[in-house]
């Protein structure tokens, strides 16, 4: 942004005159120059427009004038005899000038601010955290500035070169500090895992519990009180809770462990409460940053000067945005916990409903058991009808008669023995003998009809027998299969009524 205006104008004369501004942004005034016709020749024109607006030095003529003029808002930086061609660029001017000298004021006030802070760190002999909060709470200040553009570049450099220059004095001073507490936290968490090395020790050889116990306790509390790196805090911690989880599961058996917390509910649970302790964390900030709001608001009533007005006004709007941005989050966090507290609701409400099925199910296969050993018994009841069934058809096979065995001649006789035998038998007449064998024919005959007819009867009474024990069997394993089937459709109906009635 110029600091320099050359333009040409009129006196009150309504003589051309050469005009030339110059702003002077510290004392927060305006140089005036003017020079009447015979001294702005081309030349000297030229070089005011070319060196002097660029901050070269250039030799002013004798016989100019100059005033000293105030910058406001109100008031032109131009004297009512004077007049120019371009009034919007002395309008212009005189609105950017007066930010120019208000930025230059804030500049000189954080310089000045830093100034104290640079003879308070070089005073330092040892790390101060409380300094190094003051650093950082000055360089967010200044940083804000930079980047609503209230300070122009070359300020906002010198203040950023300066203020890194104090950092890093606090950073040599801060590792110094750094390595006297790591060394102090190497002795604490020796000191510590040669105390629980001791305690693991007792516990594997079936020492007295209760008292371990009381000593993890105790050395829990004693820890509290011990500055550790985080790696070395994170080490003991972790020690010390896989110790209290033996020494609990020793003691108390299954009852000493966390069975719910690999469940959906135990890791909805976990990050609902660190939602919770973050929630009450956030709106502790944004309480804080509206009481610091307050406290601006309470000093601009009572400050005396414009700029300090100003400044807490920048304050203000700058805790202000941050309260936005921190309710934004805290917004968010209210969204979560809404769904987590849901998505515990919903979770329960399932483990309710699936211990009712459990229960419903161990009932109707307690329920079905019990049918079925009924059943079992039915069945057996049968199977010894069968059995029944089946010496009965036993008896029947022996009540059937024994036919005797015909002896049938091995060899077939000769003719010279049928001859023989023929010679033995007595002479008849050929009436007689013809007569003879025809009665002893129908003799033979009637005894074969009556062998067969005997047989017959016996082996369709044995049939008869062995039919109606067949189907005794066959109506008895009906009956048992109709009952079991009966038996096993009531057990299923009422497993499936309990289920509909456990899901409505």
């Amino acid at each position: 942004m110029k600091r320099k205006i050359v333009l040409w104008g009129t006196n009150e004369k309504d003589e051309k005159i050469l005009v030339a501004l110059h702003l002077q942004d510290k004392e927060g005034i305006v140089k005036l120059y003017t020079f009447n016709e015979q001294l702005a020749t081309e030349e000297f024109y030229n070089k005011m427009l070319n060196q002097w607006r660029e901050n070269k030095e250039v030799e002013f003529p004798d016989g100019h004038t100059t005033q000293d003029r105030p910058l406001n808002i109100s008031d032109s930086i131009l004297p009512e005899e004077v007049k120019v061609e371009r009034t919007d660029i002395i309008s212009r001017a005189q609105t950017e000038w007066h930010f120019v000298v208000l930025s230059a004021k804030l500049y000189e006030m954080y310089r000045s601010e830093l100034e104290d802070l640079t003879e308070t760190v070089e005073n330092l002999k040892e790390y101060d955290n409380k300094v190094w909060n003051e650093m950082r709470n000055f360089w967010s200040k200044v940083q804000e500035q930079v980047i609503e553009k209230n300070l122009f570049r070359d300020h906002a450099s010198t203040l950023k070169s300066n203020t890194n220059r104090l950092f890093d004095r606090l950073k040599d001073l801060k590792k110094e500090v750094e390595a006297k507490y790591e060394s102090n936290s190497a002795k604490y968490k020796e000191t510590v895992m040669t105390e629980l090395a001791d305690i693991e020790a007792r516990v594997e050889k079936g020492l007295g519990l209760k008292p371990i116990f009381e000593e993890l306790k105790t050395l829990q509390s004693k820890l509290r009180g011990m500055k550790f790196t985080k790696k070395d805090r994170d080490l003991i911690w972790n020690k010390i809770d896989a110790a209290f989880k033996v020494v609990k599961e020793k003691r108390f058996g299954d009852k000493g462990k966390d069975n719910n917390g690999n469940t959906a509910i135990g890791r909805h649970q976990r990050r609902y409460d660190g939602l919770i302790n973050a929630i009450q964390k956030m709106e502790k900030s944004i309480a804080r940053d509206k009481d610091d709001q307050k406290f601006q608001n309470r000093k601009i009533e009572t400050t005396d000067g414009q700029l300090e007005m100003q400044i807490r006004q920048a304050k203000i709007k700058m805790i202000d945005e941050r309260v936005k941005s921190k309710e934004v989050k805290l917004a968010d966090m209210y969204k979560t916990r809404k769904e987590l507290e849901e998505k515990i609701a919903k979770e329960k409400a399932k483990a309710e409903k699936q211990a009712k099925m459990n229960a419903a199910k161990a009932e109707a296969e307690a329920k079905i058991a019990a049918e079925v050993k009924k059943s079992a018994e039915n069945v057996e009841a049968s199977a010894n009808k069968l059995t029944e069934a089946a010496a009965k058809i036993a008896d029947g096979k022996k009540s059937i008669p024994v036919i005797p065995a015909v002896e049938l001649p091995s060899e077939e006789p000769t003719i010279a023995e049928v001859k023989e035998e023929k010679k033995e038998e007595p002479i008849a007449s050929t009436k007689e003998g013809k007569t003879q064998e025809k009665e002893d024919q129908s003799n033979d005959d009637a005894s074969d009809d009556n062998i067969l007819g005997a047989i017959a009867a016996t082996m369709g009474e044995a049939l008869t027998g062995v039919s109606e024990a067949l189907e005794d069997v066959v109506d008895t394993v009906k009956a048992v299969a109709d009952v079991v089937e009966d038996k096993i459709e009531d057990a299923v109906e009422d497993f499936k009524e309990k289920v509909n009635d456990e899901e409505e």
